[in-house]
């Protein structure tokens, strides 16, 4: 199941979305899952739960600053969309305003390849500490 798919310099058709077409042998990319299995009856405190968009989020990112070598991720949410901006704060975008995309005002994040990688580090540090400084933990 695909759930992404990107080109570099792509023609793009001057349609509603932007419909992407790759040129010959170009580069592209193709993002792929499995399916997740979320049960039908869950109401929205439940499926928060799962947190799906954050760890869709986090995979996209890891992928496209460590295989893909991008030095740089933009993300932007509509105001009202307060979930979705929370995700991106998650994973490490950070808020840079208010932009117009075509005729939308729409809130504009970014994430630097830098800047995730040594928040990924600390937050690796910090997982590490308290686990006993070494020692085993008693059983």
């Amino acid at each position: 199941m695909a759930i992404g798919v990107g080109y570099r310099k792509p023609w793009r058709l001057p349609t509603w979305d932007r419909f992407a077409i790759p040129r010959p042998f170009s580069e592209s990319l193709i993002l792929s899952a499995m399916p997740i299995h979320v049960p039908a009856d869950l109401d929205k405190s439940q499926m928060e739960n799962y947190r799906l968009a954050t760890e869709a989020a986090s995979a996209l990112a890891r992928y496209a600053f460590d295989q893909v070598g991008l030095p740089r991720l933009v993300a932007v949410t509509f105001p009202e969309n307060v979930a979705s901006q929370r995700v991106l704060e998650k994973v490490g975008f950070v808020h840079d305003g208010m932009s117009t995309y075509k005729t939308f005002q729409v809130t504009h994040f970014t994430c630097e390849a830098s800047e995730w990688r040594k928040r990924r580090a600390e937050a690796g540090d910090a997982g590490r500490r308290g686990r006993g400084r070494g020692r085993r933990a008693p059983r």
